[in-house]
């Protein structure tokens, strides 16, 4: 009989569902951890499709800009300058933050489905070509967005069950090292 076992048929016997209850927890705090890893993911995408948009247009008054006529005059291109660099870098902490608390192959999928998502949309939206799509395309397009999502939905399940979060190994110990031709002896 294994230590555990000890223990576990000790908690059991007790009959206070301490046990029980401890391993309630630890799935409660497992799947908000897994949850909230999976918001991040989510929400990181969405911020990387407004960075990409931003991006879009911050390349058109750049491109105007070199052929004469200058853009950054206006306090609307600082903005979306400033608009690129801010959603860069929380892009940047969401995906690190999505990193660490669910599973990469959770992380990733989510990320690049919430942001092609909202690309599409957004871009769509913004350059004014919502109109020009069949409502065939539409349909599609939909189709697509729901096999995609589907898609990932299956990763994660599957990876959950056999993957933690993303671990960096520890730093090493920057002491001095102990070899013995480090050591300096004094003799008296």
């Amino acid at each position: 009989m294994a230590a555990g076992d000890v223990y576990r048929d000790f908690f059991l016997a007790a009959g206070d569902g301490l046990l029980d209850c401890e391993i309630k927890t630890a799935r409660a705090a497992l799947t908000a951890r897994h949850a909230s890893g999976a918001l991040s993911a989510v929400l990181s995408g969405l911020i990387c499709s407004q960075t990409l948009l931003l991006a879009k247009s911050g390349i058109g008054l750049v491109v105007l800009t070199a052929r004469g006529s200058m853009q950054f005059n206006d306090p609307l291109a600082v903005a979306i300058v400033a608009g690129l660099v801010a959603t860069a870098l929380a892009n940047l902490y969401y995906i690190q933050r999505a990193l660490s608390l669910c599973s990469t192959l959770t992380a990733v999928p989510l990320c690049f489905c919430s942001s092609s998502l909202a690309a599409l949309l957004s871009s769509l939206v913004y350059f004014d070509q919502l109109r020009l799509l069949s409502p065939l395309q539409v349909t599609m397009i939909a189709a697509g967005i729901a096999l995609l999502a589907l898609g990932v939905a299956l990763l994660s399940l599957k990876a959950e069950a056999h993957e933690s979060p993303l671990q960096l190994p520890e730093e090493p110990n920057h002491t001095r090292a102990t070899h013995p031709s480090t050591h300096v002896h004094h003799h008296r």
